[in-house]
């Protein structure tokens, strides 16, 4: 069996084409509803798989915030706001994804 992917290299995998759908959604090559299903798809195929749980909230006007948490505890291991106007997805993750029984760690905000 395979070791479970670091939090930070799922993160960044997810946070690529939650940069993508998003970009899709603010230039209008996306609707609503079709962006609903994407990443809707994208929860069901890639972020379950890894053990995680993803949701998404209207942050400011015009921005999106999606997080990212362990499926099993329901802690933050990440969470993303993207900004359509510069296109720029900024990332505040923890540096491991908290077990079960941990408080989770505190947030660092790179830029992906």
């Amino acid at each position: 069996m395979n070791p479970r992917p670091k939090t930070s290299e799922v993160c960044d995998e997810i946070a690529g084409e939650l940069r993508d759908i998003s970009t899709w959604l603010s230039s209008g090559r996306l609707d609503p509803e079709t962006f609903r299903q994407a990443v809707l798809a994208l929860e069901h195929n890639k972020v379950k798989r890894h053990g995680y749980s993803l949701s998404g909230t209207h942050a400011h006007p015009g921005l999106t915030r999606f997080t990212l948490r362990c499926a099993s505890s329901g802690n933050i291991c990440a969470e993303m706001t993207f900004n359509p106007a510069t296109g720029e997805l900024v990332r505040e993750m923890a540096d491991e994804a908290p077990q079960e029984d941990e408080e989770p760690n505190s947030l660092s905000r790179p830029r992906f």
